[in-house]
């Protein structure tokens, strides 16, 4: 391969663009992460990347370093340095990265570990796009030389579709352009066996083809001085040797930032905003008279609280969430974590009911430390209730992943309704692959209507982080001194979640679900910090509101409505709802900027005076610190330039990075 000595140089920093004959692609150069292959407007690869994780599946964050990059018109050159290193992992691997003229792309690891640890994976995992793949047609040939022909499933599979895969094989299709509709492109991986997941079962937006298989046993001892090499190899294949014509360089795969990204209404089709609650803060502090009054603002339908019968602190808990339930005016969503054997505990549960009486909307049933919910649990607690309440709405399901359900042997029959946790942070932990997780929370809800027909679907809860590790196969560390613990985000009170709730509040309520349930009320998990504030080093203010709670509060102020359908031209980078008030007589556009970046955004709206608020950097301290004064809309007239714009049906604005805009009209 020819390269250019001129553009050899270190590059560090922000993603690299680069080009391998028709194909485009992004490099992140600090993690190794090669995102968006595409080929014209057709996204052959979601990612590629090496992971190391340890005995309890924790992903040990790389730490690139001597970065070398050769660039030439159509094909480059990648080297690097990677250390993993967490005690008692310690492993390093040098990383090589080719782009051909031809379009051949190739991204191999040598590795060697440095200490002897306990590893469950250390490899290559591709990531297929699951908005393009599902349903579609592959050719795997397996290690062992065998080929089979089959589909990229369209619901999300419990299981892995293929094992022991050695080659992907798929065609191109017409997104990437009629000369290129009849080429197939192939994805070899070298050096160990491979198997394929469905990420969608995580709210991921992929399929995983990874290594080592999950039949092996797991974990295993790695011992210092193991040697590991791997290889995957992407390459093009014409079906009569022709030779089409070379796209033009697209840019990153997810858009150019120079052209305005396009928010298309379809007010045709609209959908009813589903119940929306909170859950309990974790802290466990009672709620002051001025955070009690922030959250009745907020509007919400119910409030989340798990309580465990067989825990000393059980009469407490329960006590401090009917009360929050009471001052809050909303029912409960009461998630019951029962004993193995639940008789050791009735008499206390019913005691307790009845001493405290809280109004309940429904329960969640959960029994012996199972993550899913299980028949016999559900029709003891439903004899109990029964008792309690005339009519108990008793349901349950995961308490985890949509995952644990969808392998579950749950039955309709078994409950009033069914429920399943959402966090996008399972595999990755970037900004970029929590937005890809947003549609993905559709997907799964449709997926457990159609397992559980005429059920109701609650999402419950959504949080940034898992709130534990469901598939931990030992005792977790303790953070280090100084670090956040496990299921905290520092993310929390950050312009960049309120937008990443934004999206999901608009995919979970296309999905058609019932109900969700966000977040907590306060502290470092919460829609604003507590009084009393969150320990160190966590980035809040004690006192304030954090942006995501005027995202939920902007939401709630229509509920009795229906959001209209809309699509971005550019779902990664920027997202929007268009909500319809009950009585049809007003229109709220919310629009969130998901990019680190300005972004230029054309939204279907009609010309004329609107009342505009903007979250941005500029204004955000104003809105933690005095929510109401932050809150209060400003009149809007069109104006010259991108800030605000009218033409031909469309508003055009400029959004700073992160920003989210309300645009009101009568």
């Amino acid at each position: 391969m020819s390269t250019d000595p001129s553009h050899s140089q270190p590059h560090m920093g922000k993603p690299m663009e680069l080009r391998a004959g028709p194909l485009t692609m992004v490099l992140e150069a600090d993690t190794g992460f090669l995102r968006y292959v595409r080929l014209g407007e057709r996204e052959l690869l979601r990612g590629v990347y090496a992971a190391v994780r340890n005995e309890n599946w924790d992903t040990i964050e790389p730490e690139v370093r001597d970065l070398k990059v050769a660039v030439a018109e159509r094909s480059f050159q990648v080297t690097f340095e990677v250390e993993c290193r967490r005690d008692p992992v310690w492993f390093t691997w040098s990383g090589a990265l080719a782009g051909e003229a031809d379009g051949t792309l190739t991204y191999s690891l040598d590795g060697v570990a440095r200490s002897t640890f306990l590893k469950n994976r250390i490899g290559f995992c591709v990531l297929h796009p699951a908005e393009t793949c599902a349903g579609q047609e592959v050719r795997v040939e397996h290690v062992d030389g065998t080929v089979e022909t089959g589909v990229f499933p369209e619901q999300i599979s419990p299981h892995q579709p293929f094992r022991e895969i050695r080659v992907l094989t798929e065609p191109v299709g017409p997104n990437a352009g009629a000369d290129w509709g009849k080429w197939r492109f192939e994805v070899r991986m070298e050096d160990e066996a491979f198997e394929m997941e469905d990420q969608r079962n995580w709210t991921d937006a992929s399929f995983k083809t990874y290594c080592t298989p999950l039949d092996q046993p797991f974990p295993v001892e790695i011992a210092a001085g193991t040697r590991v090499r791997q290889s995957v190899r992407l390459r093009l294949h014409s079906p009569n040797c022709e030779r089409p014509s070379m796209p033009p360089l697209l840019g990153s795969g997810t858009g150019s930032g120079d052209e305005p990204v396009r928010l298309r209404l379809d007010p045709d089709r609209s959908y009813p905003l589903p119940d929306v609650g909170l859950q309990v803060a974790g802290h466990g502090r009672p709620l002051s008279p001025r955070e009690v009054e922030l959250l009745r603002a907020l509007r919400l339908s119910h409030l989340r609280a798990d309580v465990r019968p067989d825990a000393p602190d059980f009469p407490v808990a329960l006590e401090l969430a009917a009360e929050q339930s009471r001052l809050l005016g909303v029912p409960l969503e009461l998630a019951w974590f029962l004993p193995e054997d639940p008789e050791t505990v009735r008499g206390l549960l019913v005691a307790e009911l009845e001493r405290l009486r809280p109004e309940v909307a429904r329960w969640l049933v959960f029994r012996g430390g199972r993550l899913v919910s299980d028949a016999e649990g559900l029709a003891w607690a439903r004899e109990v209730l029964t008792a309690y309440q005339p009519e108990p709405v008793v349901g349950g399901g995961s308490n985890t992943n949509f995952a644990e359900l969808n392998r579950s042997s749950l039955a309709a029959a078994d409950l009033d309704f069914v429920s399943f946790a959402v966090n996008p942070q399972v595999h990755a932990f970037d900004d970029a692959s929590l937005v890809e997780t947003l549609p993905m929370q559709e997907v799964a809800v449709r997926s457990a209507q159609a397992r559980f027909p005429a059920r109701e679907v609650y999402v419950s809860p959504v949080t940034l982080r898992p709130r534990f590790n469901a598939v931990a196969t030992g005792p977790e560390a303790p953070p280090h001194p100084g670090a956040l613990p496990w299921a905290v985000d520092p993310r929390q009170p950050s312009l960049f979640a309120a937008g990443w709730t934004l999206g999901s509040l608009k995919y979970v309520t296309q999905s058609g679900a019932a109900g969700i349930t966000y977040y907590e009320t306060t502290g470092w998990r919460g829609v604003m910090e507590s009084d009393d504030g969150s320990p160190a080093p966590f980035p809040s203010v004690p006192g304030t509101v954090f942006p995501l709670y005027h995202v939920l509060r902007d939401f709630q102020e229509c509920r009795g409505g229906s959001l209209l359908a809309c699509r971005s031209s550019r779902p990664l980078e920027v997202e929007g709802v268009y909500l319809r008030s009950g009585d049809g007589e007003r229109l709220r556009v919310l629009v969130a900027n998901l990019t680190g970046a300005p972004r230029l955004v054309s939204l279907d709206f009609p010309a004329g005076k609107v009342r505009v608020r903007t979250l941005d950097e500029t204004t955000s301290e104003l809105a933690a610190r005095d929510p109401e004064a932050f809150r209060v809309p400003q009149d809007a007239e069109p104006v010259g330039a991108w800030e605000w714009r009218f033409t031909d049906g469309s508003l055009h604005l400029e959004l700073r990075p992160h920003a989210v805009v309300r645009i009101d009209r009568e």
